[in-house]
């Protein structure tokens, strides 16, 4: 086991406490940092006292083959202002997640390389269903973030003249310039 506490990729916003290895499973406790820029979601106010923690178990990453878990505690705070309660969030966590981001994307990644439902359910213990919903929300987002490009000037006359040669038999658009004037 590595002596050091920052072995894997060092989590903003937290403080670790305790790294422990388990049978098939590495897990880190630590507490979730309030920091300067923590404000009250729906009033913005920076006056907030601490009312309790709650301790909430996230999948972090797969390492030399065990799953990393995280152990943290996570202050719930009472906004002043307003009488709110609201919990701090930890950057990397979405909010009613138990998985981060980082473990998301490697998932998709997995999947996306070719690995099978199957295999990641068996490797990173978590459901084919899961599997599957985290590569569609992922898919879905990056079909967001593409959607508003432009299409190239070159490719776009290249498909306008593919459109007008659309009579002639030409094969492809590779050799559209030899056949198409």
């Amino acid at each position: 086991m590595p002596t050091q506490k920052h072995f894997i990729t060092p989590i903003a916003g937290v403080e670790v406490h305790d790294i422990f290895e388990l049978d098939a499973q590495i897990c880190i406790r630590g507490k979730a940092l309030i920091t300067s820029d923590t404000q009250c979601p729906s009033c913005q106010a920076k006056c907030f006292r601490i009312k309790a923690t709650k301790t909430r178990e996230f999948n972090h990453a797969l390492w030399d083959q065990k799953l990393v878990r995280l152990e943290l505690k996570i202050p719930k705070l009472l906004c002043k202002p307003c009488g709110r309660y609201f919990m701090v969030r930890v950057p990397g966590i979405l909010s009613k997640k138990r998985s981060t981001e980082q473990f998301r994307q490697e998932i998709f990644h997995l999947h996306q390389g070719g690995l099978t439902q199957t295999r990641i359910t068996l490797t990173h213990q978590i459901s084919a269903s899961t599997v599957e919903s985290w590569y569609q929300d992922f898919v879905a987002y990056r079909v967001r973030e593409l959607s508003g490009r432009q299409c190239p000037q070159s490719l776009f006359k290249m498909l306008k003249r593919a459109r007008a040669c659309a009579g002639r038999r030409h094969g492809s658009i590779r050799n559209l310039p030899k056949h198409c004037p």
